[in-house]
């Protein structure tokens, strides 16, 4: 019928993650423009709603894991974002699919985990959709919980940036960046730009 022959044909990750890689690149090519970047939610609110649970680094196991925030993101993403990086690199163009998974974290992670001891170099687990405040909202949806599907992502830490806090929030919000183009992910991508003047 004239509804299906109207409909958008299906476009590849790859189409998309060409597009947004020239569109970033284009960007950061004009005037005034010192970084540009793309990622899976806007700077300063702590990550995506693709909260997870069982944030832990191998080593500190003991310590239990943590609820925080996920943010799949491009290169220079906290340089646009104005987030600083504390210790090792940020994500970058090695970061692709079929490399080595890699991750970043905020440095309120490394010091609940860790108490400040460098995480660089040391593996993470990130178990993806399971956060507390997830399962609650499926509790109060009558889902069941036990049915909810958590992924484990298992990633090298390859540096620390400075800790995020949420509009009208005193405590920082944990968030672990994760290269964008290393991970399936569906949704809104926004470009984020840091210009001059």
């Amino acid at each position: 019928d004239d509804a299906d022959r109207l409909r958008d044909p299906p476009v590849s990750r790859r189409t998309i993650d060409g597009l947004l890689t020239t569109i970033r690149e284009n960007v950061s090519g004009l005037p005034m423009i010192e970084h540009a970047s793309v990622a899976s939610d806007r700077p300063l609110r702590g990550g995506s709603e693709w909260a997870t649970s069982g944030v832990s680094l191998d080593e500190a196991a003991a310590k239990g894991a943590l609820d925080a925030s996920l943010a799949y993101v491009d290169p220079q993403y906290l340089a646009a974002a104005g987030i600083p990086l504390r210790a090792g690199r940020e994500i970058d163009r090695r970061d692709v699919a079929g490399g080595l998974p890699v991750a970043v974290l905020s440095e309120d992670i490394v010091r609940t985990q860790l108490g400040g001891a460098s995480p660089v170099g040391r593996t993470i687990s990130v178990r993806v959709g399971g956060s507390s405040r997830q399962l609650d909202r499926y509790r109060t949806r009558g889902i069941p919980t036990d049915r909810v599907v958590t992924p484990t992502i298992r990633a090298t830490v390859v540096g620390v940036a400075g800790s995020v806090h949420a509009p009208f929030s005193a405590a920082p919000s944990p968030t672990v960046y994760l290269p964008r183009r290393q991970h399936e992910r569906s949704g809104i991508a926004y470009i984020i730009i840091r210009h001059t003047g």
